[in-house]
C-alpha cells in the first residue's frame, strides 16, 4: 500500500514538473516568435519606406519649380524618417537581445544598418543645408517672417539629423562596432554647424540695435515696428537653434563655452525678463553634470562663486521687473 502510494506521487511529481517545463518552453517559445514578429513588422516599415523614398525621388526629377521644391521637403522628412525606423531596428534587436531571445539573424542586418547610418545621415545633412536660402535685403516685414520660417524649417531638419546621428553612434558602440572615424567626423561638422550658427546669431543681434533706434526716431512708423520685431524674434528663434546644438556638443564633451556666452548674451539682449527659460532650460540640461563634475573637483571656493554669481542673476531679474513695471 506504501509502495502503490509513494509510487502515485512519484508518478504525480514527475507529470507536474514535465507540464512546468512544457509550459516555460512554451512561454519561451511564444516569446521569441512575438519578438520576431515585431522585427520583422520593423523590417518591413523599413523596406516601405525605402519605396516611398524611391517614388518620391523619381517624382522630383520629373518636377521643377515650386512643386520641386515641395517634394524636396518631402523627401527631407521621408529621409529622416527611414534614419529613425533604422534607428528603431537597431534598439529592438538590442532590446530583444538583452531579454534573452534569439535574434542573431537580426542583430547581423542591425549591425549593417548601423555601419551605413552616419554616412546616410551626414549625406542627409548635406542635401538639407544645400538648400538653404537666407533672405534677401529689401523685404518687407511680412516677406521677411516668411522667409525666416521657413530657414528654421531647415534648421529642425538639422538639428533632427545631428540628434539621430548622435544616438545612432551610442546604439554601434552597444553593438561593439568601432565608430572611432566616424565620430571625430562627425564632430567635426557638428563643430562646423555651431560656428555657422554662431555667425548667423551675430549677425541678428547687430540688427536689432540699429532697428530700435530707427524705431525710436519714428515711432509711429508701422513698418519699423514689425521689423524690430522680426529681427527680435530672428534672434530668439536663433539662440534657441544654437542653444540646441550645445546640449548636442556638450553630450559629446566638446567645447562649448564661447557659444554658451553668446546664447545668454543673445537672450538677454531681447527679453526684458533678462533671460528666455527655454534657451536656460536646454543649455542647463546639457552643462549640469559638468558643472557638477567642477564643482567636485574645485571644492567650497568655486561653489561660494556659483552662489554669487546666483545672487547677482536674482538681482538683475528683480531690477529688470520693476523696470518692466516703470515701462
Amino acid at each position: 500500500m506504501i509502495f502503490k502510494t509513494m509510487k502515485a506521487v512519484i508518478l504525480i511529481t514527475l507529470f507536474v514538473s514535465i507540464s512546468s517545463v512544457s509550459f516555460c518552453f512554451s512561454n519561451a517559445f511564444a516569446a521569441n516568435v512575438q519578438s520576431v514578429e515585431e522585427l520583422e513588422q520593423v523590417q518591413a516599415n523599413i523596406e516601405r519606406q525605402n519605396k516611398a523614398i524611391k517614388d518620391i525621388q523619381r517624382r522630383i526629377n520629373e518636377a521643377d519649380g515650386i512643386r520641386k521644391k515641395a517634394l524636396d521637403i518631402r523627401l527631407d522628412r521621408a529621409w529622416l524618417t527611414l534614419l529613425e525606423q533604422n534607428l528603431i531596428f537597431a534598439e529592438s534587436v538590442a532590446a530583444q537581445e538583452e531579454s534573452g531571445a534569439k535574434v542573431e539573424k537580426y542583430r547581423k542586418q542591425a549591425i549593417e544598418i548601423l555601419n551605413s547610418q552616419i554616412e546616410l545621415a551626414s549625406a542627409i545633412a548635406k542635401r538639407i543645408h544645400s538648400r538653404i536660402e537666407l533672405p534677401e535685403p529689401g523685404l518687407s516685414a511680412a516677406e521677411l517672417a516668411a522667409a525666416n520660417t521657413k530657414v528654421f524649417d531647415f534648421f529642425a531638419s538639422l538639428n533632427r539629423t545631428y540628434d539621430l546621428s548622435i544616438q545612432s553612434l551610442a546604439q554601434s558602440r552597444q553593438f561593439k562596432i568601432d565608430v572611432t572615424e566616424q565620430e571625430v567626423l562627425f564632430k567635426k561638422n557638428l563643430a562646423e554647424y555651431a560656428a555657422n550658427g554662431s555667425i548667423l546669431l551675430e549677425m541678428a543681434m547687430n540688427d536689432v540695435p540699429a532697428i530700435r533706434a530707427s524705431v525710436s526716431a519714428l515711432p509711429d512708423n508701422a513698418e519699423l515696428k514689425a521689423m524690430l520685431t522680426v529681427a527680435e524674434n530672428r534672434v530668439h528663434d536663433l539662440a534657441d537653434t544654437l542653444a540646441v546644438v550645445l546640449v548636442m556638443m556638450d553630450s559629446l564633451e566638446m567645447d562649448t563655452l564661447t557659444y554658451q556666452q553668446q546664447v545668454i548674451s543673445a537672450t538677454g539682449q531681447i527679453s526684458t525678463d533678462l533671460f528666455n527659460l527655454s534657451v536656460i532650460t536646454n543649455l542647463l540640461a546639457g552643462w549640469g553634470q559638468s558643472l557638477w563634475n567642477v564643482i567636485i573637483e574645485s571644492g567650497p571656493d568655486l561653489i561660494f562663486k556659483v552662489l554669487m554669481f546666483i545672487l547677482i542673476i536674482y538681482g538683475f531679474l528683480k531690477i529688470a521687473k520693476i523696470v518692466q513695471k516703470l515701462i
